[in-house]
């Protein structure tokens, strides 16, 4: 059947409405018709071509609570097990990062080859340095992200920020300033503000961390995940 066609029957089928009423209009502000036809695809010049990277684009990083009470043992064997089994890494969420055992997290898993990412509140400097303790150069990324998450003592986390990113800019395979900006779509944001947040909040970090004696713009730029 032709866009004609399927537009007949369904102004028959509203018996006098205005087919128009059907149309949504997202938070966004995009119009989504009620039903597309391939007749809409051929005025925008057929189907868009596939976008092809190089090399793996995703990985599978399961991730792991640690609990402000726990040095993390459970979590730690718990992801070396599953590296044996064929995941790609590990994402540690925790709660006290000051408590995780890194020295049994370096135990059983090989940080220079292994993809491991840690999400913290504080303690990011504290938590780099005794990754750099273990001798490695580990990849994978650290979320501290004090910006979104409103942190009330500000000052007192970039500081902590700028400073573990100066610790790790020697493992060009670790990214030390990760954005959860899952933070603002699970509060209801919607696509476009979800990336505009997102952007906003890593100009704020290429404004506040630079200094002429520790950062420069392209140093935290380079440490953006």
């Amino acid at each position: 059947m032709s866009t004609a066609a399927w537009q007949e029957r369904i102004q028959r089928d509203l018996k006098g409405q205005d087919p128009a009423a059907l149309t949504w209009r997202t938070p966004d502000g995009f119009a989504v018709q009620p039903f597309y036809h391939r007749e809409a695809l051929d005025e925008l010049g057929g189907a868009p071509a596939p976008q092809t990277r190089s090399g793996a684009h995703w990985r599978n990083v399961p991730t792991y609570s640690v609990l402000a009470t726990e040095r993390g043992h459970a979590a730690i064997d718990r992801a070396a097990a599953a590296l044996e089994r064929g995941a790609d890494g590990a994402h540690f969420v925790l709660e006290n990062a000051e408590a995780f055992d890194v020295a049994y997290l370096h135990q059983r898993i090989p940080l220079a080859s292994a993809y491991v990412g840690y999400t913290v509140r504080s303690g990011a400097t504290n938590l780099v340095q005794r990754l750099a303790d273990t001798g490695a150069a580990p990849q994978g990324f650290l979320i501290s992200d004090p910006i979104t998450r409103h942190a009330p003592d500000l000052k007192k986390q970039l500081r902590d920020q700028c400073e573990a990113v100066r610790l790790s800019q020697l493992w060009p395979e670790f990214r030390a300033l990760g954005l959860n900006a899952a933070f603002y779509g699970n509060r209801g944001a919607t696509v476009t503000q979800q990336l505009a947040f997102a952007l906003s909040t890593a100009a704020a970090y290429l404004s506040e961390l630079p200094s002429t004696d520790v950062l420069t713009v392209a140093d935290v730029a380079a440490a953006l995940h």
